[in-house]
């Protein structure tokens, strides 16, 4: 009987710690998402770029641009940066939003799907190298920073962006 009370107050005891593992951990990574960089959006716009070394597109598109790709108006955020095809049958992109508020995260990621299931839509049945590269493509949301890339390699982009962060 005793040994039945044992293994049952063992069990408790581990979902309990195991419980608390998992709560730490997720309040590790909420904090880490919403920190807010002081890096300047420059360096980082700057940083990225060297990078990413995109082919084929038109480099810092305007404000007009990125309201018709994104739906998004740049003078509400605290810089924005966008790098887009040359023609239609292009399908490397960058975007880099500096947020003026964490609360802006969510109409920008927003945009991103949007955008992204767009140019999903676009290619799908012909463009099979485009689509692939809009399959893979690399968004990262950390606090007061959003990143949006298609390419052939993120990864050197991504490690970048966190570098700067």
């Amino acid at each position: 009987m005793k040994n039945g009370k044992y293994a049952r107050a063992y069990i408790y005891m581990t979902c309990a710690a195991v419980c608390f593992i998992i709560i730490f951990i997720l309040i590790i990574r909420m904090f880490a998402v919403n920190s807010i960089s002081k890096t300047d959006f420059g360096d980082m716009k700057n940083s990225v770029i060297t990078v990413a070394k995109l082919q084929n597109v038109i480099k810092d598109g305007d404000a007009q641009m990125v309201r018709r790709l994104y739906g998004i108006d740049p003078s509400e955020y605290e810089g924005v940066y966008l790098e887009y095809p040359e023609t239609n049958m292009g399908a490397d992109e960058l975007l880099i939003v500096k947020l003026k508020s964490t609360s802006q995260q969510k109409k920008v990621s927003n945009a991103i799907k949007k955008r992204n299931a767009e140019q999903l839509k676009n290619f799908d049945g012909y463009g099979t190298d485009q689509y692939g590269l809009l399959k893979k493509q690399l968004t990262e949301i950390r606090g007061n920073y959003v990143l949006y890339v298609v390419a052939k390699d993120t990864t050197d982009i991504k490690k970048a962006f966190e570098k700067k962060l």
